[in-house]
């Protein structure tokens, strides 16, 4: 698996580049039925990170034929370990904004998150069934309240890294203030 590393600070970059973290994971935990991963990285002088909870065992999105099996969605929490959270948000929030902002959907549902959480939908992308705890394997996260937008986490637990990237541009300015809402006020 293939991750675009952090090489700049925010201000650094051309008027729209994508927005890719690499972060290595320092803490797991793991349940029969659960897996929470402490991540952190350093693209600076300074340290930014967040814990994440997923379910541990994946099916692969796909049946025998190649063909869209299901798109089976699980909950994804990704948590605020404090400072290192509150400077991922000031991270992201100084990235420069996305073309334009995605017009939230009336229909979706408000923001409801337990203070310093944002829950995902999760869905597995891979070909094959994988254990968190031993497999690489790419997920899509969903945020289906308002603000919307999507996220991809690509994971490699063998060597300890985990990727977040954004789906598109024209998501960031969700993002960035989902992450506000989150992380970015005292909660």
């Amino acid at each position: 698996m293939t991750f675009v590393p952090i090489d700049g600070q925010p201000q650094d970059v051309s008027d729209d580049p994508w927005l890719d973290m690499l972060f290595e994971v320092v803490d797991i935990n793991v349940s029969e039925e659960r897996i929470t991963i402490e991540c952190m990285a350093s693209p600076g002088s300074y340290d930014m990170g967040f814990k994440l909870r997923l379910r541990r065992h994946w099916k692969s999105l796909f049946d025998q034929s190649g063909e869209v099996a299901t798109l089976e969605a699980s909950p994804a929490i990704i948590t605020s370990i404090g400072k290192a959270t509150e400077v991922w948000e000031g991270y992201v929030a100084g990235w420069p904004s996305g073309p334009s902002e995605v017009v939230d959907d009336p229909d979706d549902p408000p923001w409801d998150h337990a203070a310093g959480e944002i829950t995902f939908a999760a869905i597995h992308l891979g070909d094959k069934d994988v254990d968190l705890a031993k497999d690489s394997t790419r997920l899509k996260f969903f945020h289906e309240k308002r603000p919307y937008f999507e996220l991809f986490c690509n994971v490699d637990f063998p060597v300890r890294l985990l990727a977040i990237n954004e789906k598109d541009p024209d998501y960031r300015q969700n993002m960035q203030r989902a992450f506000y809402r989150a992380w970015g006020q005292s909660n």
